[in-house]
């Protein structure tokens, strides 16, 4: 028996639909898995469209962040390993926050046998950092509000 995370089992499960020909319009998953950098990295790597929620206290950069590994400042001590990120990060709540009444409109869902199911939405382009690798992804943040 192996210990596997509930992402990772997800994930496993992602692959083997794909590996038998299932082909998915796309992904949808709770802030669990929103909130794992690793889990959207993975399927942006398997080039599927995925839809995860994320908590309102994750942050992201509204533009690209620069990462970098630092430079070794004096003589002892170790070879810094931790890359640094360069830019402004914010958390997405305050980011919703900040959406002005007539830039919110109409979206879409999906269709059901009571009509039609709608929320408000606003999308932005935003940043995501796993706070570690040497990379970030862009993303696309939808904000939803049902009226």
């Amino acid at each position: 028996m192996t210990y596997k995370t509930k992402v990772e089992l997800a994930l496993e499960m992602v692959k083997h639909q794909i590996s038998i020909g299932t082909r998915f319009h796309y992904i949808g998953a709770d802030g669990w898995y929103g909130n794992s950098y690793w889990f959207g990295q993975e399927l942006d790597n398997l080039q599927q469209l995925f839809v995860l929620e994320v908590h309102s206290d994750q942050y992201v950069y509204t533009q690209p962040p620069q990462i970098y590994l630092p430079e070794k400042q004096g003589i002892k001590g170790r070879q810094p390993k931790l890359y640094k990120a360069l830019g402004e990060v914010t958390g997405v709540n305050e980011t919703g926050q900040k959406i002005a009444d007539n830039q919110w409109e109409k979206i879409g869902l999906r269709q059901r046998g009571k009509g039609d199911l709608n929320c408000l939405g606003y999308t932005q382009k935003v940043y995501g950092w796993d706070g570690s690798s040497s990379y970030y992804s862009e993303r696309i943040l939808t904000y939803q509000g049902y009226g």
